[in-house]
């Protein structure tokens, strides 16, 4: 939770971050039958085992995609098109430039959640240097 005493960092980045745990992004189904780390039915699994009804799932202190946005650091988000998590991501990005904060948005085509962990991958390692030249300009 961000208060008035805490210090905020020079920027964030996520790769493959989940952003709202209520599950409402359109890709949740959209990419259930594509992401071969998560699906839409584990992800429900695991709400319902963690949370157990006592807090709302669209609670900014679980959710920060329904949090206040004004005034965070630059960002880069890193997502897999075929993952579940997606639209988190975009809604994200969206939500801080709406805000007139600084979000780069990066979706790297056919990959999946937590991708950039192969670092095998022509992708990872793209993704790699896009993190490192976002570090080296912040």
């Amino acid at each position: 939770m961000r208060t008035q005493y805490t210090a905020l960092p020079n920027g964030f980045i996520a790769i493959s971050g989940a952003f709202d745990v209520s599950l409402q992004g359109a890709t949740m189904q959209l990419n259930n039958d594509k992401d071969p780390v998560l699906s839409f039915e584990v992800l429900q699994h695991w709400q319902q085992q963690y949370f157990k009804n006592k807090i709302a799932l669209d609670h900014a202190h679980i959710s920060p995609l329904f949090s206040q946005m004004e005034g965070l650091p630059a960002m880069l988000l890193i997502v897999g098109g075929d993952e579940v998590w997606l639209d988190d991501s975009i809604r994200l990005a969206d939500k801080v430039r709406e805000t007139g904060g600084a979000a780069e948005l990066i979706i790297h085509d056919e990959m999946w959640h937590v991708f950039v962990m192969d670092t095998q991958l022509p992708e990872s390692i793209l993704a790699m240097k896009q993190i490192k030249t976002f570090l080296d300009n912040g």
